[in-house]
């Protein structure tokens, strides 16, 4: 067996074994790495450390994927990864399956009970991220892929969350309200959030620039990015479906120049020692500064209390979905104004999309 693979590694090597090998999984090794080396799948086995692997990776990291996937990366590494692996220390080929169960349990226990009490969701990108780095390590086989009930050891079910939207009546009450609170940047930017379906970060980063009143559209070309404790722009979204353009209407155009007046009266406002910044943001502080996605959820949570409403600011993204659907748009219209796919519409909206087939089965019940 030797004489087959490398002199720098053994079966029990290959294995991850702490034992000498048996004949039967010496064999085993052999038909497979003949396999892997007939279909030229063949990859050296890894024996750096798990700090050692993770930090290389994170490097290459850079050149194919953007500073925000790059900055989640990082935390995924230096927050869960290489403390939960025994501060690093541990052989890639000794991770096992067993491993990543209880690296699994250990992000979803409640932190009273000790655990990092994460949500099922972050927890499945902190897995999947994972498996897809192993994945690329060279190893005989990936631990995250090993199945129990036919299901790998990172399923992580997450469930579906009963988000808080406004129905129609509620959209015309909290705008008549916000009307009377005769604050134009606040009345301005919950409409363009209903009647965009635009995400806080998105409408932070939206420049004057990215508003045709002639074609009667709105372009996101980025994005209000959070590193640390400070903001940034950058140009790029969540996904790549999320730059896109989006058809406004003459109401949409009537508040924007509403706005744009409203920044011109802030201007002649500020002073010589007090000059108004002005950055060109479509939705800005009084003295110019963008606003940033924190600053939008602490103003929402401030009119949510005078408003009598309940949902989040990202549940009016939520309302415009739900409204368009309800008003018959077609799902793949309704994705590409919220940067979607169709598939995740589905998913995320099956509930209001089931109520209109509901409808649509009782208004043809009465054709026959």
């Amino acid at each position: 067996m030797s004489s087959f693979l490398s002199p720098l590694y053994s079966v029990r090597k290959y294995l991850g074994l702490k034992r000498r090998a048996t004949y039967e999984e010496a064999d085993g090794v052999k038909k497979e790495i003949e396999n892997k080396l007939a279909n030229n799948t063949f990859v050296e086995p890894n024996y750096q450390t798990v700090k050692e692997y993770f930090e290389d990776w994170l490097e290459l990291q850079k050149i194919d994927v953007s500073p925000g996937t790059y900055d989640r990366y990082s935390i995924y590494v230096y927050t869960h990864y290489i403390p939960f692996f025994d501060d690093g220390n541990m052989k890639l080929l000794s991770i096992k399956p067993q491993n990543i169960l209880k690296f699994k349990g250990l992000l979803l226990k409640p932190k009273k009970e000790g655990g990092k009490g994460l949500e099922p969701e972050t927890v499945k990108g902190i897995l999947n991220t994972l498996s897809s780095a192993l994945d690329q390590a060279g190893l005989p086989r990936n631990p995250c892929k090993h199945k129990i009930k036919k299901k790998n050891v990172t399923n992580v079910k997450v469930p579906k969350k009963a988000v808080e939207t406004l129905t129609e009546e509620d959209v015309r009450t909290t705008k008549a309200k916000l009307r009377k609170m005769k604050n134009v940047r606040n009345f301005v930017l919950v409409s363009e959030a209903v009647s965009t379906g635009m995400r806080s970060g998105e409408l932070c980063g939206l420049f004057w620039p990215n508003i045709d009143l002639k074609r009667k559209t709105l372009s996101v070309t980025g994005s209000m990015k959070r590193k640390g404790s400070s903001f940034y722009w950058a140009p790029y979204g969540k996904s790549d479906r999320a730059l896109r353009t989006i058809d406004i209407t003459k109401k949409d155009i009537a508040l924007f120049r509403l706005l744009k007046l409203q920044q011109t009266k802030d201007k002649l406002k500020c002073t010589l020692e007090n000059p108004y910044n002005d950055a060109g943001y479509v939705f800005a502080n009084g003295d110019g500064s963008p606003l940033t996605p924190m600053r939008v959820t602490h103003i929402w949570a401030d009119l949510k209390k005078k408003l009598g409403v309940k949902v989040t600011f990202h549940g009016l993204r939520h309302t415009c979905a739900t409204l368009w659907l309800k008003n018959g748009v077609p799902v793949h219209v309704v994705a590409q104004r919220l940067g979607h796919t169709e598939e995740t519409i589905t998913w995320r909206y099956g509930h209001v999309q089931s109520g209109m087939q509901r409808d649509a089965a009782e208004k043809m019940s009465q054709l026959y």
